[in-house]
């Protein structure tokens, strides 16, 4: 199976779980725009392939979460009472997504070091969003605004020969997948995110709704 067919049937069986953002990036992409502590390469050494580029797969979603994720718990209502039913839905779901015989390794948004990466530094060299990291430091979907999450990110075992022909459906967009995108551009005017409601130190999540209102009404 072709890199391409295996990120859509993945990208399938992503969607059928409730997560409905999947994007892409090539891991030396990443690692030359981050720093060394967060780089890609010290997680699993094995992930180099010769003139071959290793992919990453971005998995995030919105609120068509909720609906499989309590079809879940009805169906397992012994993980009610663990101590976080929403992280185990996401590690068994993006696990059993896998296609067959399909190699990887996953990070996931809650990993520590040293597995802990950057997502939204992932989720904007993918395009996939707009990262406005001088007031909010939340990302913004070009449809979905701040009202989304990032789950994890899949590590392919596979390559991509950066000399293969591509096209509009090739996980690199008809980009060299060794060199950064170029960021997407914010949708709200500078001017106007200077009014975001930034929350004070020890306002809670009261604070962070606040401010993602506030970003949601630009």
């Amino acid at each position: 199976m072709s890199m391409n067919a295996s990120i859509e049937q993945l990208s399938r069986r992503l969607s059928q779980r409730g997560f409905d953002i999947v994007s892409v990036f090539a891991a030396s992409a990443y690692n030359k725009e981050i720093a060394i502590p967060l780089k890609l390469d010290r997680i699993n050494e094995n992930h180099s392939h010769g003139n071959g580029e290793t992919i990453c797969v971005l998995v995030g979603n919105t609120k068509a979460i909720w609906d499989p994720f309590l079809r879940y718990l009805k169906q397992h209502p012994e993980h009610i009472e663990t101590d976080s039913p929403l992280d185990s839905y996401i590690e068994k779901s993006i696990k059993s997504s896998l296609p067959p015989l399909f190699s990887s390794s996953i990070i996931y948004s809650w990993s520590r070091s040293p597995n802990f990466i950057s997502l939204q530094h992932c989720a904007s060299l993918s395009r996939l969003v707009f990262y406005e990291n001088k007031y909010s430091f939340l990302c913004i979907h070009p449809q979905y605004g701040p009202w989304f999450a990032l789950r994890s990110v899949i590590i392919l075992d596979q390559t991509y020969n950066v000399a293969s022909p591509q096209s509009n459906t090739d996980v690199t967009k008809g980009t060299d997948p060794s060199e950064p995108a170029k960021p997407m551009e914010c949708p709200i005017p500078q001017e106007e995110l200077a009014k975001i409601t930034v929350p004070a130190d020890g306002s809670g999540w009261k604070g962070l709704l606040a401010m993602r209102d506030s970003l949601s009404h630009l």
